[in-house]
């Protein structure tokens, strides 16, 4: 039979278990507080030959535990630095760098294709194989074929590197920059115009779409 004393120890022993709680909620709380206020003020700081380290992204990840968007945050980062003419010498270090935290990130949350396309936008940058960069690129198809906030820069992308495309992959690309709206549409042909390869769009879209671009060109 439980005493008043037992009794007594156990109502003890459930408050201090839930006063150890709500501590522990309070404290995680604000920690995601501290580390979205830091990557908040850490984007407002762009990478320069003045700003060559990041304050604000250094605290977020001290206090952080593999938050997949303070490695992409990192990552971007980085990849700013490594396109600012001072740090040529050390351009393939830094976008490696940035790559590896993109896959990092992925790992973290795979489902979320905008990682993945930070990875791609890397490899271009890298002059990545080919076939690494297939691979890529039908990772980011299987994972969100229809997300269409990947259109403007996927599409880009594709045209960058567009000889490295299997034929099914440039057949992808073709038919999904025929459904997307005109001003992305415009932004792509552009791209592709600047590595010589509108060709590729004005004959192998349907002529509605293309009539006015092409015959402008």
């Amino acid at each position: 039979m439980m005493t008043a004393s037992n009794k007594d120890s156990l109502m003890s022993a459930a408050k201090g278990a839930l006063v150890f709680l709500l501590l522990l909620l309070c404290l995680l709380a604000a920690q995601v507080f501290l580390v979205s206020a830091a990557l908040y003020f850490s984007k407002q700081q762009d990478a320069s030959i003045e700003q060559p380290t990041n304050a604000w992204l250094d605290l977020a990840e001290l206090i952080s535990v593999s938050n997949p968007e303070v490695l992409h945050t990192r990552a971007n980062f980085l990849r700013q630095k490594a396109l600012l003419p001072e740090f040529r010498d050390q351009r393939t270090a830094l976008l490696q760098q940035a790559l590896t935290l993109w896959g990092r990130a992925a790992e973290i949350r795979p489902l979320w294709p905008y990682y993945w396309l930070s990875e791609l936008n890397t490899m271009v940058l890298l002059d990545t194989d080919a076939l690494v960069f297939q691979a890529q690129v039908e990772q980011i198809i299987q994972l969100a074929p229809n997300e269409r906030g990947l259109d403007k820069q996927f599409l880009e992308l594709a045209f960058y590197d567009w000889d490295k495309l299997t034929a099914e992959q440039q057949q992808w690309m073709l038919d999904r920059l025929a459904i997307v709206p005109g001003g992305t549409f415009n932004y792509v042909f552009s791209v592709a115009k600047k590595f010589n390869k509108q060709s590729v769009i004005c004959t192998r879209l349907p002529y509605k779409k293309v009539k006015r671009i092409c015959r402008a060109r």
